[in-house]
């Protein structure tokens, strides 16, 4: 709150949530089994938990040009139907489905698999898929879909600096979302979940712990948490 305290909200609504945005000054959290929870008032009171129709999970949400982009797809539930889900919002409780595809293709590899996350910025939402798919969107709802080998194992992405920057296994970096150039660590490979910059320098982290820093994207050395 303003004041600085942390409160735990208890709600089973609130379990397996993975993703997290803010804009139009509301928040907007998706998680497993396609759960969206949003709130425009008291943090502490106001959630909504609108039904999208999407039971697949929810991996990844960002907030650009007025509308939330919400990615995801893939069920850990065996029984249920794989399937690639972008949906948009503008206020977090109603929702669009506007992408729909049983996954998305390597157009190199033959590859499949799909999109766990998605980011924004210059103007753009950015998609990704660890089988090595960008797929680019100005406003949620016309996707254009581009392969790229650079992208291959990585399924998280950020808008870090002046560029997009996607983690995982590697670091793979794009100005435009379209051409990636991936890096090679001088660190023991972790999986790296999210990236920021303040414009100079550049960090990337994991869950092992472990922390990766460059200063110019190229040359990237890992430091001790």
């Amino acid at each position: 709150n303003a004041g600085g305290a942390v409160t735990s909200r208890n709600n089973d609504k609130f379990d397996d949530l993975l993703g997290v945005a803010f804009g139009n000054d509301t928040f907007v959290a998706v998680g497993k089994s396609g759960r969206v929870s949003a709130n425009a008032g008291d943090l502490e009171n106001d959630w909504q938990f609108p039904n999208i129709g999407f039971t697949n999970n929810l991996t990844g949400i960002a907030f650009g040009n007025g509308v939330f982009v919400a990615v995801g797809g893939y069920s850990t539930n065996e029984t249920a139907l794989q399937t690639v889900g972008i949906f948009t919002s503008a206020n977090g409780t109603n929702w669009t489905r506007t992408f729909t595809a049983p996954a998305v293709t390597n157009a190199t590899t033959a590859e499949i698999g799909y999109v766990t996350d998605v980011a924004f910025g210059d103007g753009k939402f950015v998609a990704v898929s660890p089988a090595g798919v960008a797929l680019v969107s100005t406003n949620g709802t016309d996707w254009t879909t581009f392969t790229s080998p650079g992208l291959l194992t990585l399924s998280r992405v950020s808008y870090a600096g002046d560029r997009f920057v996607a983690t995982g296994l590697a670091i793979a970096y794009s100005l435009d979302g379209e051409k990636w150039f991936r890096v090679i660590l001088n660190a023991p490979e972790q999986p790296l979940n999210a990236a920021a910059s303040d414009g100079k320098l550049y960090l990337a982290v994991g869950s092992v712990p472990s922390l990766v820093v460059t200063t110019n994207q190229l040359e990237w050395t890992a430091a001790t948490l």
